[in-house]
């Protein structure tokens, strides 16, 4: 390869060689062929005419502003704008591990990958919930007899209980200025949404139906719980105030056709719930602002574990049904739908980071329950966590 570039190189000096060489020789050329005719004849000058002294030449006016020729326009190379580096991610990621017989809480960072165990307790400690600062973790834990919430630090200090009632405590979900714990509760017979400050010092016993409430959700301003019932039958969505009051049943609402699991936008006051009113469970957005109410999905499948983009743009979601799931985006600005993950085994649970480039989510691709990280834009994804026993149900933090 070395000796045909030498090769290559040799040529183009050469040819320029010879080019330069014919340019002189022209010159050359020209210059002996006129001294030759000098030699021959001498040439008749003519001297050109001259003005009369008395011959007044005109003089362009002052005023007058000769032509100029235009100069071109000089046109610079547009240099190459440099691409700016996709961000890395950040953040710490929550999730439950049971790589050590029981269900335990872990904590990921996401720009190193590293894993540390934050719980340690024989019982199970599962559904972890970030508070909106980042700072801790409200979660339910078995471990001392009754599945009750408990919170804790980022760094695994500060454990506390949060309940202590018979029953389950299950569904936390934090108001969004930290102050408040919204969950459902199994007590007395019957499940009813409950809220306890966070220190634990205030509960307040928010439905009192004789179906049974779950999954309550914040909307962003704080101004809005919603939560799924089935006081009038197959469950229905309903919002209601922080202090119980404006209660309002979403949509219309059909008996045979459960709706589940409201979802706040972290923007406005749209809400994304499931329903089955065509027989699957397909995405709806409802509008409490307005009252409209519009269906996202139409699909064969289910689609399930409907999460909003941070700016409110965009939905990610499950579809499928058994053990064969795929994960999903809607853009609300295009109107369309695609397909992020698609392996043909089970993949779901997507949670968003931050700043929306990326979702954390579990899949058994490999053959085993694991953590998997997705950059949004280009659906490329890696695996986070690589050992035996089930990692799943993240949580992303600031």
């Amino acid at each position: 390869m070395s000796h045909m570039s030498n090769q290559k190189l040799s040529s183009v000096f050469l040819l320029a060689g010879f080019v330069l060489l014919a340019v002189f020789l022209s010159g050359c050329d020209n210059t002996a062929l006129a001294g030759a005719a000098g030699a021959e004849q001498t040439p008749q000058v003519t001297a050109p005419e001259q003005p009369l002294a008395t011959e007044v030449v005109e003089q362009p006016a002052t005023n007058e502003v000769a032509e100029q020729p235009t100069a071109e326009p000089v046109i610079e190379p547009t240099a190459e704008p440099t691409p700016e580096p996709y961000p890395a991610p950040s953040g710490l990621i929550a999730y439950v591990s049971q790589r050590d017989g029981n269900a335990e809480l872990y904590v990921l960072d996401a720009a190193t990958g590293e894993s540390r165990r934050l719980t340690d307790d024989p019982a199970e400690d599962i559904s972890p919930v970030w508070s909106p600062d980042g700072s801790r973790l409200v979660f339910s834990s078995n471990r001392n007899g009754d599945t009750n919430l408990y919170i804790i630090n980022a760094d695994g200090s500060g454990l506390y209980a949060l309940t202590n009632m018979p029953g389950r405590d299950s569904a936390p979900a934090w108001s969004p200025d930290g102050n408040w714990i919204a969950f459902e509760s199994f007590y007395k017979g019957n499940t009813d949404i409950y809220l306890v400050s966070q220190d634990g010092a205030n509960l307040v016993q928010l439905t009192r139906d004789p179906g049974s409430e779950t999954m309550p959700s914040w909307s962003a301003d704080g101004a809005w719980l919603a939560y799924a019932s089935s006081a009038v039958g197959n469950a229905a969505i309903y919002i209601l105030r922080p202090d119980g009051s404006q209660l309002t049943q979403v949509g219309d609402h059909l008996a045979e056709a459960p709706d589940l699991a409201p979802v706040w936008s972290p923007v406005g006051h749209r809400l994304a719930f499931l329903s089955h009113r065509n027989q699957n469970s397909d995405v709806y957005v409802y509008d409490a602002d307005t009252g409209e109410l519009r269906m996202i999905t139409e699909s064969q499948a289910d689609d399930v574990s409907a999460r909003w983009s941070p700016d409110g743009n965009r939905l990610v979601f499950c579809n499928g049904s058994d053990d064969l799931w795929d994960i999903r985006l809607y853009d609300f600005t295009t109107g369309e739908t695609r397909s992020l993950v698609n392996v043909q085994t089970f993949s779901c649970n997507p949670v968003w980071s931050a700043d929306g480039r990326y979702l954390a989510f579990e899949s058994n691709q490999d053959g085993d329950p694991e953590l998997y990280l997705l950059a949004v834009d280009d659906a490329l994804f890696l695996r986070l966590t690589d050992v035996a026993g089930f990692d799943g149900q993240p949580t992303w933090g600031r």
